[in-house]
């Protein structure tokens, strides 16, 4: 994994099935599917199975234009067959984000955008 102090994120993105995303009811905010984001990121760290804390006092630049310290990296079941893994534990994020980019590199899929949905395609 890599993470940059500038690395940024988009402020808008499409909201994405929450039901699908997560499977624990502990985080009420959407995903977000996030074109912009360099990696999966979320505020709730509930959500993880497994984590660890993150070294270096890393940072990542959010859609206000400051810096939100990594507090740890883990991997969070999103449904029976998909894993996020190396998804950032950012506290301050008001949202979850999903990177497309991170997705279709990790599936070898590709992310066809349509005006109302999205769909994952091998």
């Amino acid at each position: 994994m890599s993470v940059t102090p500038s690395s940024s994120l988009a402020q808008k993105g499409i909201s994405f099935f929450a039901a699908l995303l997560s499977s624990k009811p502990d985080s009420k905010a959407p995903w977000i599917i996030d074109s912009g984001a360099s990696d999966h990121m979320t505020n709730c760290s509930k959500l993880f199975f497994t984590y660890s804390p993150c070294a270096g006092h890393k940072k990542v630049k959010i859609a206000d234009g400051t810096f939100s310290t990594i507090a740890d990296v883990g991997s969070i079941p999103i449904s029976k067959t998909l894993t996020l893994h190396n998804v950032l534990h950012v506290p301050n994020l008001s949202c979850n984000l999903l990177s497309i980019s991170k997705l279709t590199q990790d599936l070898n899929c590709l992310a066809i955008f349509y005006s109302l949905h999205v769909n994952f395609r091998s």
